[in-house]
């Protein structure tokens, strides 16, 4: 196999062989969105794919996006998809190239996530990390320059803060399921990212979210901030089941939980959380 070489596959069955249980009890989200289900060859198949029609369309490191690429697709009779059939403007083949085929590609490692441009999310706002060096300081200040007689309680050095400032210890990104919450996350100090995905964050950001933490040498903590209905409930869960994939396959070090704000619901627990993943996950390296 290409790509990730069956890694997320090989944790999967293991995790299902200690719990004496089928993989697909394990999985956390839909088959065609849990990145631990996508590893089969009919996956492979539609991932190398669309990575043969990346290299042909899109030269060297360029990126584009995957409607950008149907586009292209279509305008040129010879691309065959899988099956041998041409690839027709239809709304099957829009859904197979742009949901199915390129997911696998970017989960199987046939093609960068980087490559793909994000245009359904607004751009990340990444704040550059200042480092802060505090040091002490003494300064003699006199209130009056008119002063001719000091008494000896004005010659003692006084002690005050100026620009009070501490290192934050984590990598603070915050996630808002509307764009209306960009004031009021932007707001506290020392947040490193504000994300404010319409909808679901989209693999390419989860994956630049990932490798920017990674980056970093300070744990990361997201802090998601969705509705209180199914749907905001589900997206921090989607969010840790990807960055648990991500740290299994590409960035073993990585230090990351995902709190979920606002959205969570009274539900039974999944089955076989204990081993292998839970609706609340932190994803920690060992």
């Amino acid at each position: 196999m290409s790509g990730v070489h069956g890694a997320l596959r090989r944790v999967l069955e293991a995790a299902a062989t200690l719990e004496r249980c089928a993989r697909k009890d394990l999985r956390v989200l839909s088959p065609q969105a849990d990145p631990f289900t996508l590893d089969t060859p009919a996956q492979h198949r539609d991932g190398q794919s669309f990575a043969e029609q990346v290299a042909r369309f899109v030269p060297g490191h360029q990126t584009i996006h995957v409607r950008g690429l149907h586009y292209l697709l279509i305008s040129d009779a010879a691309v065959l998809m899988p099956n041998g059939m041409p690839y027709t403007n239809t709304g099957n083949n829009a859904a197979w190239f742009s949901e199915k085929a390129s997911k696998a590609a970017r989960w199987l490692g046939y093609v960068p996530f980087e490559r793909l441009v994000d245009e359904r999310n607004v751009a990340p706002e990444v704040h550059v990390r200042r480092l802060i060096n505090p040091r002490p300081k003494c300064r003699v200040v006199f209130d009056d320059l008119q002063v001719i007689t000091l008494e000896t309680a004005d010659l003692l050095p006084s002690v005050y803060c100026e620009d009070l400032a501490a290192e934050q210890p984590y990598r603070i990104i915050m996630i808002g399921e509307k764009t209306s919450l960009g004031p009021a996350l932007r707001r506290p100090w020392g947040v490193d990212e504000v994300l404010l995905p319409s909808g679901e964050p989209s693999d390419t950001m989860i994956a630049g979210m990932a490798s920017r933490a990674n980056e970093d040498d300070r744990p990361a903590v997201v802090l998601y901030f969705s509705d209180f209905d199914p749907g905001g409930h589900q997206m921090p869960i989607s969010v840790s089941r990807k960055l648990q994939a991500l740290r299994l396959w590409k960035y073993p070090t990585l230090d990351i939980q995902v709190i979920g704000i606002g959205g969570h619901l009274a539900v039974p627990p999944l089955p076989h959380h204990r081993a292998y993943g839970s609706r609340t996950t932190a994803v920690r390296p060992g």
